[in-house]
Order: C-alpha cells, then structure tokens, then sequence
C-alpha cells in the first residue's frame, strides 16, 4: 500500500502540474496510466481523476487570475462555456454508468474509453500541427459557447479524463484564442464538468461504493501541481506551451494503443 501511496501520488503531481501548464487538466494522463497500471476499476479510476482534478483546477483558476490569459475571453463566455460543462458532465456520467451496466465488463470499458480518446488525439494532435495554417473560427454567439461547454463536458465525464486536448484545440478552432487563453477556459470547463460528475456520484450510488484510499494523497498532490503548473505556465513562451502540449499528446497516444492492446 505505502508503495502504491507513493507511486500514485507522484503520478497526480506530476499529471496536474502538465495539465495546469497545457490546459490539459491532468485527468487525461492520470487516467491512462491507471488503466494502464490497471489496480483499479475504470469506475475507480474515473472518480479518482475528478477528484484530484477537481482540486487542481481550483487553484490554477485561482492563480490564474492574476496572470495572463484572460484578457481574451469575456465573463460571460466563460460562465456559459462552464454552465454548459455542467450539463455536459451530467449527460457524460450518465453515459458512462450506463455503457458499465450494459457491458458489465471493466475491460470492455477501458477499451470503449481508450478507443474513443485515441481518436479524440488524433484529430486535435494533427490540427496543433497545422494549427497556423488552419483558418480558425471566431464564433461569438451565446449558443455556440453554451453547445461547446456541453459537449465538451460530456466527452470530460464520460471519458474519465478531466478536460484532455480536445478542450484546447476546440477552443483555439471555434473562438480563435491564442493557446494561453484556452488553457485558462479549458480549466473552467473541467472544474464545472468535474462539479457535475460528483454531484452526480454523490445524489446516485454515493461514495462508498468507490476504493478512494488514495483521494486524499492524490488531491494534495493536485493542490501543489495546480500551483506548481500555472507558475510555470505565467512564465513561459506560449510556443513552450504548444510544444508541450503535443509532446503530452504523443506520450497518451502511446498509453491508449498500450491499453487497447493489453484489454483485449
């Protein structure tokens, strides 16, 4: 067990600090390591990557308010882009506890997940490449955010993992926000997606059904790699950001094919 503490608590560090630097969220690494290591449920593993990015996302928009890249988006484009995230998380843990009834095989799941992300980091790793080349978007209307924040949050709680790529490279395409802003927006709609998705947990099948020995571990881990990745985020080039974010995307492409093969 103190082995297992210390591993998954090294691993929630170093996921929230990449994710609060790339808008990534952390989930999305957390959750296919897990799966890889594969000690828990994908239920389990789903709940614990909300958790601990759920805290994380706290302190990075915290942080994140007093350095930059917010000057780039309204209030209330924020606010509907995080109000549809709620909706979408709602709709995405439904999903997922029914797809877990319909199976009722935790290989079978991670499979669905991995397969499902694997396409996601496909599409956004290709678009970052081309990312200069592409003519963005700059949509405006209240609707497109709120339909944005919906989908994004549903693919957040259904997958497991936070916010992911799919955050950033939507927001840069439909609202042309250079990538220091979506971070920020990106992190907004994780930590209102993450809101829905344990209140959904908590008024359903409550907590105790779920293995969380290593929740609070994992969320001081979070804390610090909230503060830990927006430090670094305010300090670097928005080119070093990019970078890193497709070399995040390269590693969990990796991991997914690696969780594919290893369930089937």
């Amino acid at each position: 067990m103190v082995y297992s503490t210390i591993i998954y608590t090294l691993l929630a560090l170093g996921a929230t600090t990449l994710g609060a630097i790339s808008g990534m969220g952390g989930g999305v690494i957390m959750k296919t390591v897990m799966d890889l290591l594969g000690q828990y449920s994908a239920a389990d593993i789903g709940l614990l990557s909300c958790i601990t990015v759920f805290f994380m996302s706290i302190v990075s928009l915290l942080k994140s308010t007093r350095g930059t890249g917010t000057q780039n988006v309204s209030a209330a484009g924020a606010v509907l882009l995080g109000t549809g995230a709620v909706t979408g998380g709602f709709i995405g843990q439904f999903l997922f506890e029914k797809l877990c009834t319909a199976v009722n095989d935790n290989g079978l799941v991670t499979v669905v997940q991995n397969a499902v992300l694997l396409v996601i980091i496909c599409v956004v790793f290709v678009y970052m490449l081309n990312s200069e080349k592409v003519k963005n978007l700059s949509f405006r209307h209240w609707s497109i955010y709120a339909a944005t924040g919906i989908f994004l949050g549903c693919m957040s709680s259904f997958l497991g993992i936070g916010g992911g790529p799919i955050n950033v490279a939507a927001l840069m395409f439909l609202f042309a926000f250079p990538i220091k802003t979506a971070t920020f927006v990106s992190i907004v709609i994780i930590l209102f997606a993450q809101i829905s998705k344990l209140a959904t947990v908590a008024f359903s099948t409550g907590f105790s059904v779920y293995d969380l020995r290593l929740a609070p571990f994992m969320i001081c881990a979070a804390i610090a790699g909230g503060f830990l990745g927006t430090w670094i985020k305010n300090k670097v080039r928005s080119k070093t950001v990019t970078r890193l974010f497709n070399a995040v995307q390269v590693l969990i492409t990796i991991i997914c094919v690696l969780n594919i093969v290893k369930s089937v």
